[in-house]
């Protein structure tokens, strides 16, 4: 359930980070990069992330997870509308 306390987070600053740019602005796709020594599946991130927006304004966003060395999981960047 790590995935799922990382998703609330991600969720609360996606939020944030679209309001705060283009006046509630819709956001298309969520860039995220995913250690491979994270511990963390890129399914399981996945799963989690569709299930937990379903219903709110995020329904529907993409999720792009891009694996890079290390065990570091950072929410990196928004493309907002």
């Amino acid at each position: 359930m790590h995935e799922l306390g990382l998703i609330e987070d991600w969720v609360k600053s996606v939020r944030a980070s679209a309001a705060a740019v283009k006046d509630e602005g819709k956001v298309n796709k969520i860039y995220v990069k995913l250690g491979r020594d994270s511990e963390v599946k890129k399914e399981v991130l996945s799963f989690w992330f569709e299930n937990f927006v379903k219903g709110t304004e995020l329904e529907g966003v993409a999720l792009d997870i891009v694996l890079k060395d290390g065990k570091d999981i950072l929410l990196d960047s928004l493309e907002v509308e």
